[in-house]
């Protein structure tokens, strides 16, 4: 699936400064004319693609799931990879073998420690662009 990250810019700016300060962070802002976006701008606010290339795919800013998630979701993976394995007559003591490995490889994944949120570093590139593009700005 694609991701498209797009923002608007409201204001009087000079698109020329915006601009040279985006490229430091590997941001562009190309105005994009959306009838339908339009719609919902006020009349001074400017709509913006924001990546380069087509589409952002990959991208931390739109990941919802925390390690914790992903730990879950390798579980419920494991129990639909067992029955599998249990349908192709695999024995008790070879599904403990490989639910073991399975287990050790998210382990050492994921390690021993409390699993925290990050951001990760689009999340992190873009929130300084706009934090350093108001502070430029608010002069």
């Amino acid at each position: 699936m694609c991701h498209y990250i797009t923002g608007f810019l409201a204001g009087s700016f000079d698109l020329k400064e915006a601009r040279m300060l985006a490229e430091r962070f590997s941001i562009v802002l190309d105005p994009i004319e959306n009838r339908s976006v339009a719609k919902l701008l006020a009349p001074d606010e400017v709509y913006f693609n924001m990546t380069k290339g087509m589409c952002a795919c990959g991208t931390d800013l739109c990941n919802q799931k925390n390690a914790a998630q992903w730990i879950e979701s390798e579980f419920r993976r494991l129990d639909r990879d067992e029955k599998k394995h249990r349908k192709k007559g695999w024995s008790d003591a070879k599904i403990e073998r490989w639910r073991s490995q399975q287990n050790e490889m998210i382990h050492r994944r994921f390690g021993d420690e409390p699993l925290e949120i990050h951001p990760g570093p689009d999340c992190i590139r873009f929130s300084e662009f706009f934090n350093t593009l108001f502070e430029e700005t608010l002069q």
